[in-house]
C-alpha cells in the first residue's frame, strides 16, 4: 500500500509561501515609503503571491495555498503601520468605557488587513501559476503514460 505524505507537501508549500512573503515585505515597505506615504498599499503582496506560486507550480505544489500564505505574510508591514492608529483608537475607546467594542473591533481590523493580503496573494497565485505554466522549465522530460 502506498501512503501519501501530506506533511512533506504542506511544508514545501509553506517554504514557498515564506519565500514569497519575505520577498514582498521589503517591496511593500519600499513601495509605500517612496510612492504612497499617505495611503498604505498592499499591492506588493500580489508580487509575493506570484513568486511563491511560480516556485510552487514548478515543483508540483498547490499554488493557491502558497499564494494566500505569501499574501498574508506580505501584509505584516500593514499591521505594523496600523498598530499606532489602532492603539490610539483602542485607548480612546477604553477610556470612554467601550471595552467590548474595542475587544471586537481591533481584532476584526487585524483580520481584515490579513484577509486583504491573503486575497491579493490569491490573485498573485493565479498569475504566478499561469506564468509557471507558460514560461516554466521546458526541458523537463515527461514520462510516457
Amino acid at each position: 500500500m502506498v501512503r501519501f505524505n501530506q506533511t512533506n507537501k504542506t511544508s514545501s508549500e509553506w517554504k514557498y509561501a515564506l519565500i514569497g512573503g519575505l520577498i514582498s515585505i521589503p517591496l511593500t515597505v519600499g513601495y509605500n515609503w517612496f510612492f504612497e506615504p499617505e495611503i498604505y498599499s498592499l499591492i506588493m503582496a500580489t508580487i509575493g503571491g506570484m513568486i511563491a506560486s511560480y516556485l510552487a507550480k514548478r515543483n508540483a505544489q498547490r499554488i493557491y495555498r502558497t499564494g494566500i500564505g505569501a499574501g498574508a505574510l506580505g501584509a505584516i508591514p500593514a499591521l505594523v503601520m496600523a498598530f499606532s492608529p489602532l492603539s490610539d483608537i483602542a485607548t480612546k475607546w477604553l477610556g470612554s468605557g467601550a471595552i467590548v467594542f474595542t475587544v471586537i473591533v481591533v481584532p476584526l481590523v487585524i483580520l481584515a488587513i490579513l484577509a486583504i493580503g491573503a486575497v491579493l496573494g490569491f490573485i498573485g497565485a493565479a498569475i504566478g501559476g499561469w506564468l509557471a505554466t507558460k514560461f516554466g522549465n521546458r526541458n523537463t522530460v515527461h514520462p510516457a503514460t
